[in-house]
Order: structure tokens, then sequence, then C-alpha cells
């Protein structure tokens, strides 16, 4: 089995990483338990809870502009980006449709910053993404950098992250998560307790998922911009998580 990682560098196996986490460390409440993210089906989990039995997931946020309640429960944010994206979750990231590209996550003290970077990291684009999360509100307290895309990646992509962080001054863990081959994949990074990611990834079905029910008008806001280019006319704001599977980055 290959192995999970923790912040602190020291590694475990990825099920003990999963399933001895104290309910205190998780921040579980009472009548609630943790769901087993194995490989299983995420469909019905979130970052700290999960109802026992029947009824949403009770983590209530307020929608910002640019964001939208998570498919499965209807009460948990999401963001999700597209191709030339970036944007801020407290909890959790969704990438549509990403093969060549490379769905960038860094964890702070306050949640994950996305970039769904497509083509070569430009000078333009990383300063883009650096200022983006330089100026944002919890753009502090860097904790981990994630990059997932099909296969192992080239050196040159394995330098951009390493670029990446040398713009942000950061000088901690890097990992690469390599999606499996032979189409896109929907990919999501779950943020535990600001500090690492669970990723996980199904196949991208474009004629069940890039549907009209699974976008809106796109809306400018503090925790989404876009790196370089214009605007897309739509953004996704619903993305199914029926059958994500646990993909286990490697550290370069």
């Amino acid at each position: 089995m290959r192995q999970a990682h923790r912040g602190d560098g020291s590694t475990r196996h990825a099920a003990a990483a999963t399933l001895k986490r104290s309910a205190a460390t998780l921040g579980i409440l009472p009548g609630h338990r943790r769901c087993d993210q194995i490989g299983g089906d995420f469909a019905h989990c979130s970052l700290r809870t999960i109802r026992i039995g029947p009824g949403p997931l009770q983590r209530v946020l307020p929608v910002a502009p640019g964001r939208s309640t998570h498919p499965a429960s209807r009460s948990v944010e999401v963001i999700y980006l597209c191709e030339r994206e970036i944007g801020f979750d407290a909890v959790e990231i969704g990438f549509p449709s990403v093969l060549g590209c490379r769905a960038i996550v860094l964890v702070t003290n306050n949640g994950l910053f996305g970039y769904h970077l497509n083509g070569n990291l430009s000078l333009a684009k990383r300063t883009a993404l650096v200022n983006f999360i330089t100026t944002h509100l919890h753009g502090n307290g860097f904790r981990t950098l994630y990059a997932a895309s099909a296969g192992a990646g080239l050196a040159a992509d394995h330098n951009e992250l390493r670029d990446i962080a040398a713009a942000l001054g950061y000088t901690g863990s890097i990992y690469w998560a390599s999606l499996p081959p032979g189409g896109s994949v929907y990919v999501h990074f779950q943020d535990i307790d600001h500090n690492t990611c669970a990723i996980t990834s199904r196949a991208w079905n474009d004629a069940v998922d890039n549907v009209p029910g699974n976008k809106a008008a796109y809306v400018a806001g503090p925790d989404r911009a876009v790196a370089n280019g214009g605007a897309n006319a739509n953004m996704f704001i619903n993305a199914s998580t029926a059958g994500l599977k646990a993909v286990y980055p490697t550290k370069l």
C-alpha cells in the first residue's frame, strides 16, 4: 500500500492515517461519525462531521459570491475551478475535467487555495496565483502544497510547483498525486485540520457532468479569480461525488 503523509513529514499507512485519528482531533460532534475514506464513496462526507442515519450534513456556512453548495448536502460550500481559475475554500475544492492540466492546491491555516493550471506555468500565471494568495484574507500560514494530474508528471511539472513555492516563500513539503490515465477525471481535495488534504478522483463523463444543470452564470467574488484571459461565461456549481476513490500523493 502506498503510504499517506502528514504535514510534519512523517508517514503512516493511509488506513491508519484515516481511521485512527481521534474524534477530538477531527472535531467530530456528538452523534456523528467520520466516514470511511479508504477507496469508498465520498458522496456524503464532509471535513468535520457526518450524521448517522438520514439527514443532511449540519455544517452550515453562508454562500459567498462565486461559490456553491455541496451537491450532496446543500449546506456545505464547495468551489469548483475550471481551467485558468484560481479560488479559495475553507473546506474543499473540486476540479472538473482534469487530464493534462494540473489541479494545484495549497493548504493554509484557514483552508485551501486552488488553481486549475492549463498549459505551461508562465510568469504571468504564476504572478496571478501568488498575488491572489498573498492578498487574500486567508493567504497566510502555508502548510502543504499539492498537485494532481494524469500520471507521474514531468520534471518540468514538478519544477513549476517548486517555482510557485519559491515565489510564495514556502519551504515545506510538496506532493504529487498521480491520477488514473485514460481520460479526464474529476478531482476533489478535502481539507484535513488545515494541515493536509484527502484527495479523491473519478472518471469525468462530459455528457453527464458538463451539463447546464451543473452550471450557473459566472459570478466574480473575493474567493474566485481568473489567472489569464477573460472569465468564463459559466462556472460549475455541482459535481457528483459518487464513485470517488482515494488517490495517495507522493512527496517530490
